[in-house]
C-alpha cells in the first residue's frame, strides 16, 4: 500500500502529509522506495495550469526497502513529518521538516538492522521531468521550471548529503 498521491489539479487539496513555512512548502508522497517531496512555493504558479503547480520534486529512493511496511504521521507539535519503513529485519526511520527561517526542506535517516541500504536523492523539476543538473563539492543543483510554459517561473533547487559519503551522477545523488 503506498501514501496518497500527491498531484492536483482544478483547486482540489491533498490528504497528504504537508510542511511548510509560510513561503515554502512540500507534501510527502510514496513508498520508500521512490519517495517524492513535492515542493512548492506560495508566489509560484503555472501559465499553463493557471494555478499553483510544484516547483520541483526531490525523489528519496532506497531500493533496498521495496514492499517495506510503513507508518507516516504527520507531527504538527513539533512541525515535521516522520516515516518508519521496515523489511527484513532492518528498519528505516526518516523525519523531515521545514525550516523556519529558510526555503530548505531536510531529511534525517536513521537505519537499524543486520543490512545496509543505499540511498539516491533525484531533483525532478514541477511535472516530473529531469532538469538541468550540475553537481560540484557534494552538491546536487538542479535548475527547475513549474510547468512547460516558457513564460512559468524558473528556481534552482540543491540536495546535498550531511554526515555521510554521497557521489554525484548526470541526474543524482546518492548515498551508499
Amino acid at each position: 500500500m503506498e501514501l496518497p498521491p500527491t498531484v492536483l489539479s482544478n483547486g482540489e487539496t491533498t490528504y497528504a502529509p504537508l510542511m511548510g513555512n509560510d513561503d515554502f512548502g512540500a507534501a510527502v508522497g510514496g513508498a520508500i522506495d521512490s519517495q517524492t517531496f513535492y515542493v512548492g512555493k506560495n508566489d509560484f504558479s503555472s501559465t499553463t495550469a493557471h494555478g499553483i503547480e510544484p516547483v520541483g520534486r526531490i525523489v528519496l529512493a532506497v531500493p533496498g526497502l521495496v514492499g517495506a511496511s510503513y507508518r507516516v504521521v504527520q507531527d504538527l507539535a513539533h512541525a515535521q513529518v516522520q516515516g518508519t519503513y521496515s523489511l527484513g529485519g532492518s528498519t528505516l526511520t526518516a523525519t523531515t521538516w521545514m525550516s523556519a527561517t529558510e526555503n530548505a526542506l531536510v531529511t534525517s535517516l536513521s537505519l537499524t538492522g543486520p543490512a545496509s541500504q543505499s540511498a539516491t536523492i533525484t531533483v525532478e523539476d514541477g511535472s516530473g521531468a529531469a532538469p538541468t543538473i550540475s553537481g560540484s563539492g557534494g552538491v546536487l543543483d538542479a535548475d527547475v521550471t513549474v510547468g512547460t510554459a516558457a513564460a512559468d517561473p524558473r528556481v534552482r533547487m540543491a540536495s546535498w548529503v550531511v554526515g555521510g559519503t554521497s557521489s554525484i551522477s548526470a541526474t543524482s545523488s546518492r548515498c551508499p
